[in-house]
């Protein structure tokens, strides 16, 4: 009976170690995702796209002052 009770033991000892560095394993990976390729791939990719809508924007904003002008002449 002390043989099984051990072995027991040992064996909830095993499961817990693995626990706790399977646990610690998901805390590493997941706490520096900023620094990954890929974070900063796409981070580059929102960037170039803020930038062509910024730029879209403005070349809308311009044509709008221009059809607002050629308007206010014909107006005249």
């Amino acid at each position: 009976m002390q043989y099984k009770e051990k072995n027991t033991t040992i064996v909830m000892k095993i499961k817990k170690s693995v626990n706790t560095v399977f646990v610690m394993g998901l805390i590493v990976s997941c706490t520096n995702v900023k620094e990954s390729k890929e974070y900063k791939e796409l981070q580059a990719q929102r960037d170039s796209l803020l930038m062509q809508s910024a730029g879209a924007e403005a070349e809308a904003v311009e044509m709008m002052a221009v059809i607002s002008e050629v308007e206010a002449n014909f107006a005249r």
